[in-house]
């Protein structure tokens, strides 16, 4: 499961107790799965153009590879209850 921060789903321990891969993993990440860079990106925290995120999302974007997915926790654009999130438009 690719897990993303803020989704709630990044606990400390398994529920058997273990040390969870997720609690050690940076809060920005990506994977290969089937062929596509999936980029998991942290929607809670520095989003400005100095931030270390926007450094390595726009390494990550200038490689190789052509097939890249990203997502984050809070919606960009939503007709929800909570509207869309305009500060996410660095990302």
């Amino acid at each position: 499961m690719v897990t993303t921060t803020g989704s709630g789903t990044e606990p400390a321990t398994t529920p058997t107790g273990r040390h969870s891969p997720a609690a050690t993993r940076p809060d920005h990440y990506s994977v290969r799965l089937a062929g596509w860079q999936i980029l998991s990106l942290n929607s809670e925290g520095p989003l400005d153009e100095q931030s270390t995120q926007q450094h390595w999302l726009r390494q990550a974007l200038s490689g190789p590879g052509g097939c890249r997915i990203a997502f984050w926790h809070r919606p960009r654009f939503s007709a929800g209850s909570h509207g869309g999130q305009e500060g996410l438009d660095p990302l």
